[in-house]
Formats: structure tokens, C-alpha cells, sequence
């Protein structure tokens, strides 16, 4: 095999495991500080160069990044290797076991120190990963996992909208490589969709997206970048849903590896070596709100439960979310600049054949199927909960079964009400247009 001159790829990566005692995210029973380590938090930078155009995209073991903190970080990371703030991507695995970030603070309080040397490993990650740059070739393959099961159905959640059936998942994983002139792997990026939520202890883990990376720089013997996708209503598919655990994490972790690996071999390399970036804004547009005196109510109820919860800190921490839910609905319809409408980004990188979305929620995999059908490229990957994450953006079938996803997770993103279906078909414009520029003949 010989590589393709026009392409050059760079990979390095990072710890970015927490001290012990900053708090957790992504559980509400499970807040306050981690007590311990279970495996480390880790970041990875790859960087494509091609055609006089460079692209950095950073993986991260995170539950989420702030759209601030991302700008700040893409000025440093810019200020520091002169890549362009619109050709950086800020992906998430969604981790349910890592700290708070600002993103669900009604579940934790970020640690500003954290994020700040956060940013610094950033800014070294990306500089390395440049240095390391060499000539590469990409190969692309496909396989299929049901490691994820679909959440919202009867078989997982007898209590819950009962929408769909078990495998109602997107069970498409896309597996890229860059290998070298001599074909031996660079780097191997892996995109599937599932939340890692294995266990609710209170201890920091990287889940199953940690052990699918190591299993595959076993096998490769190349550094690996997980892309989680459109996963929002996927988790994995644990034998008994109320007693999940970090068997499950490590089983199924191996498993995608393997399905990963095995697509690889039955890859073909991609004809281009072009590298570009490309963005669009969609509008994300609020749900009706709760009346004021719905929310006078909101509040009245969150009070009461806060007193119920007595001395008990963690627990009358959970409740305030309550309060602050009812604060927020009244605020908006105090304020007269109010609009319920929220710009979002939606940057699409280009490596060779393969295509990035990211997009900022947590989307369904009947959004990220359609994104990846219409797309313009010749392989899609959809990176869910990606340079942001404004909550969970439900689908007209989700809107119309209900269910958490679509009734009652907006409280904890900071969301007076929740987005409309109709703001799905937004994103989705705005994703396709960024692949055309990037794909158009």
C-alpha cells in the first residue's frame, strides 16, 4: 500500500481524569464529588492536513462542553498553531461517569481550575498531534452492533412511553483508519451511538467508550478516537436495566472493538485527499411555556419537597432543580427580549471521503439516519452531544409518545421548556448544507 501524498494525519492524546472530590454529572441520584477512579478520562486531538487546509477534532471522556468554553478553548488552540476556530471540532462521548462542565449544572458545580487546565491540555494535545503529522492513507468500513438497545421501549421501560421496539437503535458503526506507506494504522476513529451510563457509583470511568478504544490500540497497535452518534435514545443493552454495571461497560466495549476491527478489514481506502471545514447555523426554537401560574405552582411544589428532603444535603440539592426550573419559566415571561429561539452551530469537517457533523443535542437515531441518508459525502459520521449540547431534541415521534426525553429532561439542561420537533428539521437543514459546501461537485 502506498500513501497518499495529499494527506497528511496527526494523532495524540491526553488524561484528563479529575482530581477525586469535583463533582459528578449526568445522574441526578448519583450527585455530589467522585469518591475514586475506575478508569482514566482521556482526550485525544486528531489533525488532517490536505490541499493547504488543516482540521483538528478533539474527543473527549465528557458528559458535554459549554459553547463558551469551546469558543475560549478554539481562540487558545488557534492562538497556539494558527488552525481557525471554525476548523475545530469539540466532540463528547457523553460520559455518565465524569464531572461537571457547566453543562448540567443542576447536577453539580464545574470546578473552574479543572476547565481551565482542561483548556491547557487542549491547546498541548493539539500541538502535539500536529507535530506528529505524517503522510496517510484512510480507510473506511461499515458493521453492524446491537450492543445499544432502544431505552424508550416496552422491553427496557414497562413504565415508560413504550415508543418502539428493543432494536430501534441506529445500529450502523463506521470505522475509519489512517494507516502509513507501509499500511501499518495511524489512528482509527470508531463512530456508533449509545450513552455510556453503566454505573452510578460516584467515581470517574471513561464506560465502555474507554474500553472500545483500548481493545482497539491493542489489536491495531494505533491510539483510537471514539465518535459517539445519534444515541439519545439508545443505551447499552445491559440484563437487567436497574442493576447496570461496569461488566456490561467493559463486555460490550470489547465487542464494538471487535465489529470495529472487522469492518477495517473488509474497508476499501478512500479516493480523496481533500480536508476542509464547513459551517451553518440552525434555530432551535422552544415548546410553549408553563403559564405563570403553572409556574407559581412549579415553584410552590419544589419548595415543599426541598423542606421534605431535610438535612439530607444531596437530596435537597436535587430538589432546588425544581425551584430553579419554575425561576426560569417566570424570567422568560418577565423578559420582553424573550423569543424561545436558540442559534446553534452546526460544522461539518472533511477528511478525504469521510464526513463529521457535529451535532450540539442529544439526537435520536431516526435524526442522525436521516442526516447520514441525505448526506452529500461519501461516509457520514454524526457526532452527537458535539461542540455544545443543548439537551435532548425530540423527534415528532418522541414528542408525540412523551416520556422523559421529551416531557422532563429540559430542567436539567437549564431549559425553560423544551425544543419543538419541528426545530429537528432545522438542524437537519443546516447539517445537509454544510456537507453540500464541503461535497458539492
Amino acid at each position: 500500500m502506498t500513501a497518499t501524498g495529499g494527506l497528511r494525519i496527526g494523532v495524540a492524546g491526553g488524561d484528563i481524569t479529575p482530581a477525586v472530590g469535583i463533582d459528578l454529572s449526568g445522574f441526578s441520584p448519583r450527585m455530589g464529588s467522585a469518591l475514586g477512579v475506575r478508569d482514566p478520562l482521556e482526550l485525544h486531538v486528531l489533525a488532517a492536513t490536505g490541499a493547504g487546509s488543516t482540521v483538528l477534532l478533539a474527543a473527549f471522556d465528557l458528559v458535554g462542553l459549554t459553547p463558551a468554553w469551546i469558543q475560549r478553548t478554539r481562540a487558545r488552540v488557534s492562538a497556539a498553531t494558527g488552525i481557525p476556530d471554525d476548523h475545530q471540532m469539540y466532540a463528547c462521548t457523553h460520559g455518565h461517569g465524569g464531572p461537571e462542565t457547566g453543562v448540567l449544572p443542576t447536577m453539580g458545580d464545574p470546578d473552574d481550575d479543572y476547565l481551565d487546565q482542561l483548556a491547557a491540555t487542549t491547546v498541548a494535545v493539539a500541538q502535539a498531534a500536529l507535530e506528529r503529522q505524517s503522510r496517510a492513507e484512510i480507510v473506511i468500513g461499515f458493521g453492524t452492533s446491537f450492543a445499544g438497545v432502544n431505552r424508550r421501549s416496552r422491553a427496557v421501560a414497562p413504565d415508560g412511553p413504550c415508543d418502539g421496539e428493543p432494536d430501534d437503535i441506529d445500529s450502523t458503526l463506521i470505522a475509519a483508519q489512517a494507516r502509513d506507506g507501509d499500511g501499518q494504522p495511524v489512528v482509527t476513529l470508531v463512530n456508533y451511538g449509545c450513552h455510556p451510563t453503566s454505573s452510578r457509583e460516584r467515581i470517574f470511568s471513561a464506560d465502555y467508550p474507554g474500553h472500545l478504544r483500548r481493545r482497539v490500540r491493542l489489536i491495531s497497535g494505533a491510539p483510537c478516537l471514539f465518535i459517539n452518534g445519534a444515541g439519545a435514545n439508545a443505551n447499552l443493552r445491559f440484563a437487567d436495566p436497574r442493576a447496570r454495571g461496569y461488566g456490561e461497560a467493559r463486555g460490550y466495549g470489547n465487542a464494538l472493538a471487535l465489529t470495529a476491527v472487522r469492518a477495517l478489514q473488509a474497508g476499501r481506502p478512500a479516493a480523496s485527499t481533500a480536508v476542509a471545514a464547513a459551517s451553518r447555523t440552525a434555530t432551535l426554537v422552544h415548546a410553549d411555556l408553563p403559564s405563570p401560574a403553572e409556574a407559581h405552582a412549579l415553584r410552590a411544589a419544589g419548595e415543599a419537597n426541598v423542606e421534605a428532603a431535610g438535612s439530607d444535603v444531596m437530596r435537597r440539592h436535587h430538589e432546588v432543580y425544581e425551584v430553579e426550573h419554575a425561576d426560569r419559566v417566570l424570567a422568560a415571561h418577565d423578559d420582553p427580549a424573550w423569543t424561545g429561539r436558540q442559534e446553534v452551530e452546526l460544522q461539518a469537517l472533511r477528511i478525504g471521503d469521510l464526513a463529521v457533523i457535529a451535532t450540539p443535542v442529544e439526537l435520536f437515531a431516526a435524526d442522525g439516519q436521516a442526516i447520514r441518508a441525505g448526506s452529500s459525502a461519501p461516509v457520514t459520521m454524526v457526532a452527537g452531544w458535539s461542540n455544545g449540547n443543548w439537551g435532548y431534541l425530540p423527534t415528532r415521534r418522541v414528542a408525540a409518545y412523551g416520556g422523559y426525553e421529551a416531557e422532563t429532561a429540559h430542567p436539567w439542561y437549564q431549559q425553560p421548556a423544551a425544543w419543538t420537533p419541528e426545530s429537528g428539521d432545522a438542524l437537519r437543514a443546516a447539517a445537509q448544507a454544510s456537507l453540500a459546501e464541503l461535497f458539492s461537485a
